[in-house]
């Protein structure tokens, strides 16, 4: 027996949702030391199961006992997820706006209060404002979630509430404070940045994700802007982020009284499972993807104008599959401002925004131009695998 066919069985029941048949091989102890030994990565499998079920499209109630069967066999609640920030799953099940999953972890052991910059605060707490989750940020500050700290850009929990008038009033109701008017003396000094931009922007991915690994596939002839692809290994703890660099080295051409980006950098999140090899890219089923990432980073440039906070692009009209699933013909091009990983302040003060790129169904496009595009993306919000580029995502209508 080893690890990779303990997983196929351990998947099998997670896709099945056949909890009975989970408790049966965590139940044998060869196939339960298995699952719970490092791995070369540094995490056991059975926590990366523990999060992949929080982060599933289970109910919340499935959620609940699925965990509940793993913690039993050991699975670690605060378990990292990113390698700069020391927080476990409740970061997962503030993301997908669980208040019953939230309380149970805690209540099992899962910390709210974490090191941020060489003192304690409370990412959960962030996440929560940033979700716009109020009941979930009172649980975490009944229960004693740190509230006045700031992050590693000298931002408190305050200031990520600023476009959610509600969020910010309770906060302010509990004695949040703005991050200009705490402590500071802890974060780092700034040095000079003597690596070229592309270096940068690798730093700036690395500070909230960890490793970042040159792709393989590459420009043989650069364009302009050039651009390559940086691969984030572990983006949210599930997924490879392909994110382009050089994008951002140009300006776009943002019309007057208009909302649009001036500096952009684009971001793919793809399922682990998807082959990113170099032999895998020589095949346009695996490569479809970025080779759209390519296009859309060239087009503003190319047409003399901008992206916008949120695009959708339609692959001709009408529109034509953009791989091997024939229903998904549409992309969704929007920011993220609200996470902290969204924007980046370059050397020389210029702000750049990282944009995720998502498929979209032929009916999710319709749906936008029949509901307008704040309806869609109030879908897309309610939905955290809407951000994926997956041919295996279900419609959200």
């Amino acid at each position: 027996m080893t690890i990779e066919s303990v997983s196929l069985l351990v998947s099998g029941c997670l896709d099945s949702q056949n909890i009975d048949g989970l408790r049966d091989i965590l139940s044998l102890p060869e196939q339960r030391e298995l699952l719970n030994e490092l791995r070369p990565t540094g995490i056991r499998a059975i926590d990366s199961y523990l999060r992949l079920i929080i982060m599933s499209a289970m109910s919340e109630g499935m959620k609940l006992e699925f965990s509940r069967l793993l913690v039993e066999f050991g699975a670690d609640l605060n378990a990292t997820i990113y390698q700069h920030t020391p927080v476990g799953v409740i970061l997962n099940a503030i993301r997908g706006q669980h208040l019953s999953l939230t309380s149970w972890l805690h209540s099992m052991g899962a910390k709210i209060n974490n090191p941020v910059e060489g003192r304690l605060g409370s990412m959960p707490l962030i996440e929560a404002v940033c979700e716009n989750h109020i009941d979930i940020a009172k649980y975490l500050i009944e229960n004693g979630a740190i509230i006045n700290f700031v992050n590693g850009r000298g931002m408190s929990p305050l200031d990520f509430a600023a476009n959610f008038p509600e969020m910010a009033a309770y906060l302010r109701s509990v004695g949040a404070k703005p991050g200009a008017g705490l402590p500071q003396d802890h974060l780092p000094k700034p040095e000079p940045d003597t690596h070229e931009q592309s270096t940068s922007i690798r730093d700036h991915l690395y500070f909230y994700f960890g490793d970042v690994e040159e792709f393989p596939l590459q420009e043989i002839i650069p364009g302009d802007p050039p651009i390559s692809l940086l691969n984030v290994l572990d983006w949210d703890g599930g997924y490879h982020g392909i994110v382009t660099d050089g994008m951002s080295s140009r300006l776009m051409n943002v019309p007057e009284s208009t909302n649009g980006i001036r500096r952009a950098e684009l971001v793919v999140l793809i399922e682990k499972s998807w082959p990113l090899t170099e032999e895998a890219m020589r095949e346009a089923r695996f490569r479809w993807p970025l080779d759209w990432l390519r296009q859309i980073a060239r087009w503003p440039f190319e047409s003399n104008t901008c992206l916008q906070p949120a695009n959708i692009i339609a692959n001709g009209e009408p529109p034509e599959p953009l791989g091997d699933n024939p229903a998904m013909t549409c992309l969704m091009v929007r920011g993220k401002p609200d996470k902290e990983w969204g924007r980046w302040t370059r050397p020389d003060g210029e702000i750049v925004d990282l944009l995720i790129v998502s498929t979209l169904y032929t009916r999710e496009r319709d749906f936008e131009l029949k509901h307008g595009l704040k309806n869609l993306l109030q879908l897309m919000e309610d939905n955290y695998y809407a951000d994926l580029v997956s041919l295996t995502r279900k419609p959200l209508i």
